[in-house]
């Protein structure tokens, strides 16, 4: 099964609502506020086999995050694209 971003037209018109009926200055610290988010303890109760996926030149997480994630994470295991991207599901089916 592959996520096809053009068929999900309710996201895409979700995304668009709330950027055309909110101030930019509101979209944009709400996007700030995704910096402050910390999984640190949460993530470390996952107990299922876990894969990461992560894109070469992703923008918005680092190698070094990815690599905590999975040191955090009893069974993970880190499978590095390269694809350029943070939007795997969309951009590298």
């Amino acid at each position: 099964y592959y996520y096809q971003l053009k068929k999900n037209k309710t996201y895409l018109h979700s995304v668009w609502n709330g950027l055309s009926t909110m101030p930019l200055s509101i979209n944009l610290w709400m996007l700030s506020q995704m910096g402050y988010i910390n999984f640190k303890k949460s993530i470390r109760l996952i107990k299922a086999p876990t894969l990461i996926l992560y894109g070469k030149n992703d923008s918005f997480v680092t190698e070094t995050e990815v690599k905590d994630m999975a040191k955090a994470i009893l069974d993970a295991k880190i499978v590095i694209l390269n694809n350029p991207s943070h939007f795997l599901a969309s951009r590298a089916q």
